[in-house]
């Protein structure tokens, strides 16, 4: 639609099906993928451009037997749940604690993060689309998903959904805040972007 913005970056943007109400969506290659190029209708992020060599630090909090498996294997993407906020796939994060948190909460004693390190220049040759924080858009793109739209990215970021029983309650959407800051998830939907998460994991 119109208010989407394509961007074009190194390699371009692969053939996406958006489900009805994700117009409003910035979608694009990861160019630069924290630190969106200057484009119509985008806002760069204030972040400074990263180093060359420069690295990501995700984390995935999950059981002590899923991170054996997951370091055999891979993620297994079938088994993902489908309304998530963005989507089927396998979800990080940028902030250990915060994955700290939600495995101590879901897997007790059992609990552990995986720590994955990928190449910036890796997250910027694939196709996706980053929200820089909670906006209309993000909101669009998160009650999308959650009701089952699909889309072809290989990465997504942006921050947590808060409140989820808002979207049955018709409520305004709120990101997670965890001490001060907003988290910033980033999922894995495509195996080609699998491969490349699994070649950093520590």
């Amino acid at each position: 639609s119109a208010a989407q913005q394509v961007l074009t970056g190194q390699n371009p943007l692969s053939t996406t099906t958006l489900a009805a109400g994700l117009s409003g969506a910035t979608v694009g290659t990861l160019t630069n993928r924290f630190h969106p190029p200057t484009n119509p209708g985008i806002t760069p992020t204030l972040k400074p451009d990263p180093p060359a060599g420069a690295v990501v630090d995700l984390y995935h909090g999950t059981s002590q037997s899923n991170a054996a498996s997951i370091s055999m294997n891979g993620p297994d993407l079938s088994q993902s749940r489908a309304n998530l906020d963005f989507g089927p796939g396998f979800y990080t994060g940028t902030n250990r604690g915060q994955a700290t948190r939600l495995a101590a909460a879901r897997f007790g004693d059992e609990a552990t993060v995986m720590h994955f390190q990928v190449a910036q220049a890796s997250l910027d040759n694939m196709s996706g689309i980053h929200f820089n924080g909670p906006s209309a858009d993000w909101e669009s793109f998160v009650t999308s998903s959650r009701g089952g739209a699909t889309h072809d990215f290989d990465v997504v970021s942006g921050p947590i959904l808060a409140n989820p029983a808002a979207l049955a309650e018709g409520g305004a959407l709120r990101p997670l805040v965890s001490g001060g800051d907003v988290p910033e998830q980033v999922s894995f939907h495509t195996p080609t972007s699998i491969d490349v998460l699994m070649e950093g994991l520590q």
